[in-house]
């Protein structure tokens, strides 16, 4: 069991890895995107039957969760390790979702942090992976700090956190993104994030779940950078809002879906 209210090492973000430094944002044509875009293929829709190896196992168990924030669905479930694993839920109190065992939340805007989802999903041994402003917010909760760089185990489960930043999310927060290992499958959940230098180093992914948007997340272009320099074999966009394109979403999703290398499989959830 970990260590409750506990906080790693944390490196220096000026050091090594390249953190700090967002890479230029790129902007390609989106027209003809925007103007193709709508209801995902089918092709592009993630068979929910389960295959034989665990990394298209472990994509099967994924639920991209509907939410009512007028910023879009950032909330997502998966089944790691055997353990109910909830990433960013927000505004879930009226669901039927099965109780949590761990809670990743990658910052506290009120797109990513609802105290209220929290404590309905919770149970005395759910354990809350943050900030540490998430941790303090949730005093009656078992919660782990991190910092980026730094790294924690919750049963089988492998929990590393990685730099997010962009222009409306500044580096010096210190906000999260997250590597999860367990059983040899490696899935990065990146956060609110621009692409910057410590992302493309990340090693060996199997399933990347990216937040897009561009400004606020990633762009449909960065995504294509992200794939193309890590190679994850498969690729989830989230945070974008399919029924609501006030921000351009459809646009970019539709870029990622088009320029991504066929070696990496885009997956469009649906909502749940």
């Amino acid at each position: 069991m970990p260590t409750p209210n506990r906080r790693g090492s944390a490196p220096d973000p000026s050091a090594g890895r390249g953190w700090g430094r967002p890479l230029a944002r790129m902007h390609l044509p989106l027209a003809l995107a925007a103007a193709l875009v709508g209801v995902p293929a089918p092709s592009q829709v993630a068979d929910p039957s389960p295959a034989a190896d665990p990394a298209r196992r472990l994509l099967a168990t994924m639920k991209w969760l509907r939410s009512t924030h007028p910023y879009g669905h950032t909330g997502l479930l998966m089944v790691a390790g055997g353990l109910v694993v909830y990433l960013d839920p927000v505004d879930l109190v009226n669901r039927d979702l099965p109780p949590a065992d761990i809670i990743l939340v990658s910052h506290d805007h009120a797109d990513h942090f609802s105290p209220a989802t929290i404590g309905k999903l919770a149970t005395p041994a759910t354990t809350v992976v943050s900030i540490p402003a998430v941790a303090a917010a949730l005093r009656t909760h078992t919660t782990i700090s991190l910092a980026p760089g730094d790294r924690t185990k919750v049963g089988p489960v492998e929990i590393e956190a990685v730099p997010a930043f962009n222009d409306t999310h500044p580096a010096a927060a210190r906000y999260l993104g997250f590597v999860v290992t367990v059983g040899g499958v490696r899935v990065y959940l990146s956060g609110d994030t621009a692409l910057h230098e410590a992302l493309l180093s990340i090693p060996r992914l199997d399933i990347a779940v990216l937040n897009v948007r561009r400004r606020y997340a990633l762009s449909g272009e960065e995504g294509v950078t992200f794939a193309r320099a890590v190679r994850p074999r498969f690729l989830v966009p989230i945070h974008w809002m399919p029924d609501d394109d006030s921000y351009g979403d459809r646009a970019e999703v539709a870029v990622i879906q088009r320029d991504t290398p066929v070696s990496t499989e885009v997956v469009v959830l649906p909502l749940h």
